[in-house]
């Protein structure tokens, strides 16, 4: 893949993330976030599985436990996201859910007993530092979405290291196929 090409997969892909906070704020206007989840992700299920039926086969009791679990931290994570967006800004949800990305290197500093290196140190004290700026407004409490948001990065952090462990030789197309299915199911159930 060229460079240009790379890079204009990336804006699109940050395109798409950005503008979905907009979009859930949006439809949080005209339904609750639970059905929004159900919603989104009953459509995702059903076009993953539309798409990818012949891995059907390749269901096993172990991805169907694996895709179960990831798919339960799939919708902590959109839970956090969902009601987050429902009680602060899009812009604040967009940039508190993606502090995951210093939720990961903590997580994995504490399963290893090691320090991150120096420069992840430094990465996660400027995340830190902005998360203050944007979140605090007249003092440090911040405000329910806030929390919310935070509760979903979390959620998406530990997502992220454990389908790292349970996605690997597995059929990722079922496992996601599962893990939707899942999401979609607690969303109705919520």
């Amino acid at each position: 893949m060229s460079e240009r090409k790379a890079e204009l997969l990336m804006m699109s892909v940050a395109l798409v993330w950005g503008s979905s906070y907009l979009l859930m704020k949006v439809g949080l206007g005209g339904i609750g976030p639970f059905n929004l989840i159900a919603l989104r992700f009953i459509m995702a299920f059903l076009g993953v599985t539309l798409i990818f039926r012949r891995h059907i086969r390749h269901l096993t009791r172990a991805v169907l436990l694996k895709g179960i679990s990831v798919g339960l931290l799939l919708f902590m994570v959109f839970t956090g996201m969902v009601c987050g967006v429902n009680h602060t800004t899009a812009s604040n949800a967009g940039f508190l859910t993606s502090t995951s990305v210093v939720f990961v290197p903590i997580l994995q500093s504490f399963l290893k007993r090691k320090l991150p290196e120096k420069s992840i140190m430094v990465s996660i004290l400027c995340v830190v530092a902005g998360l203050f700026l944007v979140t605090a407004k007249d003092s440090i409490a911040a405000d329910l979405g806030a929390a919310y948001c935070l509760m979903g990065a979390l959620f998406y952090a530990v997502y992220i290291l454990v389908l790292d462990k349970v996605g690997k030789n597995e059929d990722i197309y079922m496992l996601s196929m599962v893990q939707l299915g899942t999401v979609a199911a607690l969303g109705i159930l919520a």
